[in-house]
């Protein structure tokens, strides 16, 4: 057999459940066997059918009465469907099985708006997003400067932009600093550098704590850098962990360039940041460079989203639908053609045996030689068979049982709006 759209049922029989299940494969025959205990149902597919051949020359037949049904051929099978793509809108689809040149086509829509009296909301919200690598130290600079209030007041103030000063590192092993980096400060005599000589603005490690202050790891993650995250952002299959960044961030400049008797002072928005810490009056070490170096810090926590996911340039992202449309099974369509791709015939077929019911006629496809040549290939499918042993007739009936005497193939499925689509 194979995999069948969902159908949705109300309080019924297993064998009702059956039927139905048996309405999407037409080339089946149900039968017992009531030689086992407890008696076994068997549902058999024509193509492994046993083949029972009857010879009317025998004379055992004494009454044929049957007929082709040509109109329940089909030799296409079409299944349109809807999908969503990722901004929510419907996509059209048919996944298709055959040749139209007969004009024999079954066109089954499996899913889509049409078949629904009512359906959610199908626009989506959406959300634009972008990451930095937690190893971009620039970036994350440069992320701080952003979101850290302090940088923000003064850069309001004083009209800075504080990202545009240089990135590198004030930190060095001489400093009071964790001595994270190491630095000999060459070639910075402030030529053409203005009054503050090379400035520099920089990061200087980087951790991160949960809500419970518990150290979370930030290998291999992303930072957010757009904020105020919709909260419907936690459906999507990405991870997002709200964490607090801590690090230092720390202001270089030069207040005597070398070779310089100008004595340089800090900048007047440096009074509007709460430097933790800081060393005043530093001379580099370096023979031949007299700069003296004023460097101050202090350690920012601010809250931001760790992600698992790459967003590096500007991504629009949008809100998982509420519904998906059914969507075909794969082969769906060739399975359908396959099951009915073939002529059935309808109707009985009487015999008179001395041993009637020696030969059994169910769960097997009947053939007739020596008559009309179509006979001889038919394959028929038998629908029941009747014993009288009195009698020694046995009578044999072609075709589908009345429950299933479906007279196009058109009925033979039904869909319900259940079966359009699946809540998520």
């Amino acid at each position: 057999f194979f995999d069948v759209p969902r159908i949705t049922l109300n309080q019924s029989t297993c064998g009702q459940a059956l039927a139905e299940l048996v309405r999407l494969v037409p080339d089946t025959m149900v039968w017992f066997d009531y030689s086992t205990s407890p008696p076994t149902i068997n549902v058999s597919r024509r193509g492994s059918a046993t083949t029972r051949t009857i010879d009317y020359d025998t004379g055992a037949i004494t009454r044929i009465e049957i007929q082709p049904l040509i109109d329940l051929q089909v030799t296409q099978v079409r299944l349109p469907y809807v999908e969503r793509n990722s901004a929510g809108q419907t996509v059209f689809n048919e996944q298709a099985s055959g040749s139209a040149t007969t004009g024999k086509v079954q066109i089954l829509t499996v899913s889509g708006p049409e078949l629904d009296t009512y359906l959610p909301n199908d626009i989506l919200d959406n959300f634009t997003i972008q990451t930095i690598a937690t190893s971009d130290n620039a970036g994350i600079r440069n992320f701080v400067l952003d979101q850290d209030p302090q940088w923000q007041a003064a850069a309001t103030k004083h009209s800075i932009n504080f990202k545009t000063l240089q990135s590198g590192s004030p930190f060095s092993s001489n400093a009071i600093l964790p001595p994270a980096y190491t630095e000999t400060f060459r070639n910075a005599t402030g030529s053409g550098a203005g009054a503050f000589g090379t400035t520099t603005v920089a990061l200087n490690g980087l951790t991160a704590k949960d809500d419970l202050g518990l150290p979370v790891s930030i290998t291999g993650k992303n930072i957010v850098l757009t904020t105020d995250l919709p909260e419907w952002i936690d459906e999507l299959s990405v991870t997002f962990e709200k964490v607090t960044l801590v690090g230092q961030i720390g202001y270089r400049f030069f207040r005597k360039l070398a070779n310089s008797d100008t004595i340089y002072s800090e900048p007047l928005w440096w009074r509007d940041i709460d430097w933790s810490f800081g060393s005043g009056g530093f001379t580099s070490t370096n023979p031949g460079q007299a700069n003296e170096i004023t460097i101050y810090g202090y350690t920012f926590a601010i809250e931001a989203y760790l992600v698992n996911t790459a967003y590096a340039s500007p991504t629009v992202v949008y809100r998982p639908a509420d519904y998906s449309f059914i969507a075909p099974p794969a082969n769906l369509a060739a399975n359908l053609k396959a099951a009915q791709d073939w002529l059935p015939y309808e109707g009985d077929i009487e015999l008179v045996e001395q041993d009637a019911g020696g030969t059994r006629y169910r769960g097997c496809k009947v053939n007739i030689d020596n008559t009309f040549t179509q006979l001889a290939s038919m394959g028929a499918l038998v629908s029941s068979e009747r014993l009288d042993i009195k009698n020694g007739t046995t009578t044999v009936t072609l075709g589908q049982p009345p429950r299933l005497d479906f007279r196009t193939f058109v009925d033979r499925i039904r869909k319900t709006p259940q079966d359009n689509i699946v809540y998520l």
